[in-house]
């Protein structure tokens, strides 16, 4: 879900938080899904058109060959997410912007949350693994950004998500 369409579905909780004095930022999935995949049919090539939204956007995908394959997302076994560790990366970079530009000296004053909806919601599942984690023992030492930002999750509101299966492939 793209940024514009999660603040249309969302508006009522983030303004009441705005209203409380806390900052509310809607980030973007890195990741544009093809409006047109071509699939197999009785073993002829047929391309599809994959709903009707421009600029949909992913936080992961489930399929290297076909990003709008998600046959697998609800299989109940252990998949990769590709493109996952890019948006890891993504948010990292958010995040430390955000502590720059508030006074982060007191570690115990800083309140982040995260509000994910759908596949986003899965993607805030992660993130609060990483959280709760040892942080360095997680698959997020293997990306540029990650070595301590996500120390200042406190929480997570999962709406309409799946818990997390992600398995790296080695």
């Amino acid at each position: 879900m793209n940024e514009t369409v999660f603040m249309i579905h969302a508006s009522f909780q983030p303004r009441k938080l705005s209203n409380t004095g806390y900052d509310v930022i809607y980030p973007e999935a890195p990741h544009v899904l093809p409006m047109k995949s071509t699939i197999d049919i009785e073993g002829e090539p047929v391309q599809i058109t994959n709903g009707g939204r421009e600029n949909a956007r992913a936080w992961f995908t489930y399929n290297r060959d076909d990003p709008c394959d998600t046959t697998e997302s609800q299989s109940g076994r252990s998949i990769e997410y590709v493109g996952l560790e890019e948006s890891v990366d993504v948010l990292a970079e958010m995040m430390q912007e955000c502590s720059k530009n508030n006074d982060c000296s007191n570690e115990d004053d800083v309140i982040l949350a995260l509000i994910g909806f759908s596949q986003g919601g899965t993607f805030a599942h992660i993130l609060a693994s990483l959280a709760a984690m040892g942080r360095e023992d997680s698959f997020a030492k293997e990306t540029k950004n990650c070595s301590s930002i996500y120390e200042i999750i406190n929480g997570v509101i999962f709406i309409g998500a799946f818990p997390a299966k992600h398995s790296p492939l080695e």
